[in-house]
């Protein structure tokens, strides 16, 4: 999966994040892997994972409970 600007904007980020930083963070689209190489926050990479567009409620419980 790809995740684009338009997925990371559309899930309303912190003002941080303006449309112009996310797209020079994420360019053209990045994947899950890519997107844990970023040189940002660890919560902001977990922020993430947190949409059910990434992660089903399910994976994600199991991967915060294991």
């Amino acid at each position: 999966m790809i995740i684009t600007v338009e997925m990371i904007m559309g899930w309303k980020p912190c003002q941080e994040y303006t449309d112009e930083r996310v797209r020079e963070i994420i360019g053209n689209g990045k994947t899950l892997s890519e997107i844990f190489e970023l040189d940002i926050p660890v919560e902001d990479r977990i922020w993430i994972l947190e949409h059910k567009e990434i992660l089903s409620e399910k994976n994600l419980q199991e991967w915060i409970y294991s």
